[in-house]
């Protein structure tokens, strides 16, 4: 009778750590090829292709899968599928709108001009609805996310893990290891203006430029930096040297004896 109680009680530990980190791992591997598919996409059918640097933002999805499923397993498991899904949502939402954006205006929207977007919807319904129907077939793959990520947290056990301590500092630590990795593989090639640091770390940036050579999670995310807590200013990451330097207004006069403030003004200076 003690035997079989042991082996039962054995069965209920295996099954507790298939369904903890193993399910665990099964949900940032899910998360992370969601991510992944979603920057794919959209540079295979806005740029037309996808080159060497599409490793950036390869790397931001991992890192930004990776602390979302931290966060999932910090929060108890209706919360946890709450949650997933209204992320994975918006994210699809904002990839939608960005390939039709592109597709209406020839550039993707900075996030400054998003209060815009009420705007763009009632004089530009036509050419937008145009668009969705000449993009249809991308429109409806970036959608499919949305929908896998419904059925698995209604159907699947996807979603269903209860992370012990040791389990939840596995998660921090990955949640770590995957941001180090990316922030590591833009400060090791950050070798002039071209880079793909300096691309994103430039205020100056178009957002088209910086989709194209970091993804649109880490431009999304570094232009909202900017937005809650300002640029900088004259501090420009634009040196070959490496090294930061201000420059001011003079700096980009033609001859530097001008002064500008003198010139005429209005047409009775004339």
């Amino acid at each position: 009778m003690n035997f079989l109680s042991k082996i039962k009680t054995l069965l209920a530990k295996a099954r507790e750590r298939r369904f903890g980190v193993g399910t665990y791992g099964l949900s940032l591997a899910y998360l992370s090829l969601l991510f992944v598919y979603l920057e794919l996409l959209l540079h295979f059918f806005t740029f037309g292709s996808v080159g060497v640097r599409i490793v950036y933002a390869i790397f931001f999805s991992l890192a930004f899968a990776g602390v979302l499923s931290l966060i999932s397993a910090l929060l108890p498991q209706k919360g946890r599928k709450v949650v997933v899904v209204i992320v994975v949502l918006l994210l699809c939402i904002l990839y939608e709108t960005q390939l039709i954006y592109r597709g209406v205006f020839g550039s993707f929207m900075p996030i400054a001009q998003i209060a815009l977007g009420k705007n763009a919807v009632e004089n530009f319904t036509n050419q937008i609805l145009y668009c969705i129907r000449r993009n249809i077939l991308p429109f409806l793959l970036l959608l499919l996310p949305v929908v896998l990520t419904l059925l698995f947290a209604i159907k699947s056990k996807l979603l269903n893990f209860q992370l012990k301590l040791r389990g939840k500092l596995v998660a921090a630590a990955i949640s770590v290891g995957t941001i180090a990795i990316a922030l590591a593989a833009l400060l090791l090639t950050n070798s002039g203006p071209g880079s793909a640091y300096r691309i994103l770390t430039d205020s100056g940036t178009a957002t088209d430029n910086c989709v194209k050579n970091v993804g649109l999670l880490a431009t999304t995310l570094q232009e909202a930096h900017y937005q809650l807590f300002g640029d900088d200013g004259p501090i420009l990451n634009g040196v070959v040297s490496g090294e930061i330097v201000q420059r001011d207004e003079e700096e980009f006069n033609v001859d530097p004896s001008i002064d500008f403030t003198q010139l005429p003004k209005g047409d009775a200076d004339l």
